[in-house]
C-alpha cells in the first residue's frame, strides 16, 4: 500500500513539471514598491502616459482628488471635491491633455463638471444647471464631452463643447 501511495505521489510530481517547462524558468519583470504597507488608495488610477497617479481621498465632508508622480514624492491636492458616494467617475481627453471630473460643493451637494489640465491647473466648471453630472467620454476632437445627468429623477446622456460650454 505504501508503494502505491509513493508511486502515485512521484507520478503526480512528474506530471506537474512535465508540461512546457523544458528547463526554462521565466522570471517576473522588475518591480518597484510605490507606497507603504498601510496605504489604501481605493479607486486610484494612472494618467494615460503612466507618469502620475490620481486618487480620491476622504476629507470629512466628502472626498478630494489628489495626484502625485509615481515616486510618491510630491502629492498635490487638485481643485476637485465631491460628496458623491463611492469613487467618482472621470474621463481623460483622447490626447491626455485634459481631465473631466464630477465635482460638487460639499455644503450644497450641487454637482458640476470640472475640466482641468492633468496637474490641476486651468480648472473650468462646465455648470449646465442643477443636478448630478458624471463625465464618461470625450469626442475625437477633444472638445466634446459626453456626460450623464439627472433630469426629473431620471438619467439622460448629453454632450457639450468644452470650449463653448
Amino acid at each position: 500500500m505504501k508503494r502505491i501511495v509513493v508511486l502515485a505521489g512521484v507520478a503526480a510530481l512528474t506530471a506537474c513539471g512535465a508540461h512546457g517547462d523544458h528547463g526554462r524558468h521565466e522570471t517576473l519583470p522588475p518591480t518597484r514598491y510605490l507606497s507603504s504597507d498601510s496605504s489604501n488608495y481605493p479607486g486610484a488610477f494612472l494618467s494615460p502616459d503612466w507618469s502620475h497617479l490620481y486618487w480620491w481621498q476622504p476629507n470629512g465632508a466628502g472626498t478630494d482628488l489628489w495626484m502625485t508622480d509615481t515616486t510618491f514624492t510630491h502629492p498635490t491636492r487638485l481643485p476637485a471635491s465631491t460628496v458623491l458616494g463611492g469613487t467618482p467617475l472621470m474621463a481623460w481627453s483622447r490626447d491626455g491633455s485634459q481631465l473631466a471630473v464630477s465635482t460638487s460643493d460639499t455644503t450644497s451637494g450641487v454637482s458640476a463638471l470640472l475640466v482641468m489640465s492633468p496637474d490641476g491647473s486651468n480648472p473650468r466648471r462646465l455648470s449646465i444647471g442643477n443636478g448630478l453630472y458624471i463625465p464618461y467620454a470625450w469626442g475625437r476632437d477633444n472638445d466634446e464631452l459626453d456626460y450623464f445627468t439627472t433630469i426629473n429623477g431620471a438619467y439622460a446622456s448629453f454632450a457639450t463643447s468644452v470650449t463653448h460650454g
